[in-house]
């Protein structure tokens, strides 16, 4: 690894960017450096960031900032588990800490927001009673108990709350539970009583993105996906019981991020094939404008996203594969210049859109980034996590690290991601791992048949849900990967269900249709550690000890059995969460992951 790349790597960094609702000129940020991931406020006109000392997990709706950019919320928990409280942090030069929900136990956190006006904060808040939409002022003293709206047992994520605090909205599954088709539901702030609920036909989905920025007008800005894959964009009165379809595609997916202060236009991410750009749209006249930007991404569910900001401008979380986020603003008619981040080089060549068959013949996409040269090379199969979402054009430290060595680097958006339609999304439910291990065994082909790698020279990577294929790759086809590299992995599906949260729960019974009781045979037919026996290639693993969505006890269990065989592996185990809070632990962790994979293939 050269000096300069080593160096950049380790250069502080956005990781997002929030922009508060009514003092659009400043915002929230999370600053990536050496030893921390941390809170920064930030002030767009004057390009300073200045660090609160708060660290954070990297999960864009794990903190976010108040209306008027005067404090923060964010949820601390214990050593990375996501498990705690709310608390609320000064952005003036105290930074004064205190704790919003002090009468409650330790909660996850699904969503939060807080009212244009400054006075209300709504919380999704997950124990094991259920999710409870939870209400409280954002001002003032904390109370010893928010007014609880709503309690739910089945999935319900992503509240918000209107620009006056007097209606708040939950992305609810009760109509539908054991699914992720919400519905948004609609409820009054001082009763709790249910103002109305936007159910769209089945198998279609709504999603509640943000109110209007006008108090007193009730209206949502939704995103919808339809069957057909059909997405698009509506705008909902729950109280005066109106739809208006603003636009709906088909051969793209349409993302609502974020309604324009003067209420005139909403901002959308199109993708297609996991390229994106951004559009703003006039809310009147339903007339598109495609913004004049760089080409590369601009929103990761989860991860970052893009807004308005001051005086009509529209401020763009842009990364592509080589270079970090920076923050772009765009002025119409076609002006734009970089507010905050980069790394302040020209941009360099990012990665290749690539498109390949799986057995069935449906197109997989990836993004591929590969040595100077002609190859072949050895290569590094990557899998995402989630698994519903998608990796786009976007700034992959760990590609550049592998490329620097002279490996190429193939990230896949397998069978599940997100930004194809529900029926690429869901066709992994009830059928785990089917479908992914069939598209990444088509990319180990596709880089053998384009002559960019070889058969014995192909490692597969991962984590979180993609540490769960690596595994369970390594034990499906032996036959094809010459090394697997896990972070936060999954190995055992029961294990992880009964040492779990709630909210982690959910999910597996969303995967498998149901809990282990009920479906046990598929959730030890479809784990890495039933097939573990059948592992070939050498195994090195990272794990948190603090993690709650991969809880350490599963991957015992799984090292247990390698040991019992002798097979060769590493594991090793870091103090924190479901991640790498520090790039040093990352850049060390790469060090090790590079010299392992270089001794596999025999470089």
């Amino acid at each position: 690894m050269t000096g300069d790349w080593r160096a950049g790597f380790l250069a502080p960094r956005l990781r997002w960017v929030q922009v508060a609702k009514t003092a659009r000129s400043r915002g929230l940020a999370a600053l990536q450096d050496e030893h921390r991931l941390e809170l920064a406020a930030c002030d767009f006109t004057t390009g300073e960031v200045r660090r609160l000392g708060v660290p954070t997990d990297g999960f864009i709706d794990s903190a976010w900032v108040a209306a008027d950019a005067t404090s923060a919320f964010f949820l601390a928990d214990e050593g990375g588990n996501e498990l705690g409280h709310v608390h609320r942090v000064t952005l003036d030069d105290t930074n004064a800490i205190g704790d919003m929900t002090p009468g409650l136990p330790d909660y996850a956190l699904r969503g939060a927001d807080v009212s244009a006006d400054g006075e209300t904060l709504v919380l999704d808040i997950v124990t094991d009673e259920g999710y409870d939409l939870v209400c409280l002022p954002a001002r003032g003293t904390p109370v010893a108990s928010p007014r609880h709206l709503v309690r739910t047992v089945h999935e319900a994520w992503n509240c918000r709350v209107s620009a006056d605090g007097t209606v708040a909205t939950l992305d609810t599954t009760d109509h539908a539970p054991g699914t992720r088709r919400f519905a948004v539901t609609a409820y009054d702030t001082a009763t709790g009583a249910v103002l109305g609920r936007l159910i769209l036909p089945s198998p279609g989905a709504a999603n509640a993105v943000c109110f209007s920025p006008h108090p007193g007008d009730q209206r949502v800005l939704i995103a919808s996906q339809r069957a057909g894959d059909r997405s698009g964009v509506l705008v909902w009165d729950p109280v005066g019981d109106t739809i208006v379809e603003l636009l709906e595609e088909t051969a793209a997916t349409v993302v609502p991020l974020d309604w324009s202060p003067d209420g005139r236009h909403a901002l959308l991410c199109v993708e297609l094939l996991s390229a994106q750009w951004l559009e703003r749209v006039d809310l009147r006249t339903g007339e598109r404008e495609r913004l004049d930007l760089p080409t590369g991404s601009f929103r990761s569910p989860y991860l970052r996203t893009s807004q308005f900001g001051a005086g009509g401008s529209v401020l763009a979380s842009h990364e592509h594969g080589m270079s970090p986020l920076r923050l772009i603003a765009w002025h119409a008619p076609s002006r734009h210049r970089v507010l905050l981040g980069g790394d302040g080089s020209p941009d360099r060549a990012g990665f290749e859109h690539v498109v390949f068959p799986s057995s069935d013949g449906t197109q997989i996409q990836g993004w591929l980034a590969r040595p100077t040269g002609t190859g072949p090379f050895p290569a590094v199969v990557h899998c995402h996590g989630g698994p519903h979402v998608s990796v786009a054009d976007e700034f992959t430290p760990a590609a550049r690290a592998w490329v620097d060595h002279g490996f190429a680097y193939l990230t896949v958006n397998y069978r599940g991601s997100s930004g194809r339609g529900r029926a690429f999304e869901e066709q992994i439910h009830g059928d785990v791992g089917h479908w992914e291990l069939e598209d990444l065994a088509a990319a180990h082909r596709w880089l053998v048949d384009e002559g960019i790698s070889v058969g014995g020279e192909i490692l597969i990577n991962g984590e979180s849900y993609g540490g769960f294929l690596v595994l369970y790759a390594l034990g499906r086809q032996p036959e094809l990967w010459a090394a697997g590299i896990g972070e936060v992995v999954l190995a055992d599906w029961e294990l992880t269900h009964h040492d779990s949260p709630l909210a982690m729960r959910r999910l597996d019974e969303m995967l498998f249709g149901g809990p282990p009781e009920t479906h046990g045979d598929l959730y030890r037919e479809r784990s890495p550690l039933t097939y573990v026996d059948e592992v070939r290639a050498p195994i090195l693993l990272w794990q948190g000890s603090n993690d709650t969505r991969t809880p350490p006890g599963q991957v015992v269990a799984y090292a247990e059995r390698l040991v019992a065989r002798n097979h060769p592996f590493e594991l090793h185990w870091f103090e924190g969460g479901h991640g790498f809070g520090d790039e040093g632990g990352h850049l060390a962790h790469l060090d090790r992951a590079i010299a392992f994979a270089r001794n596999a293939v025999g470089g």
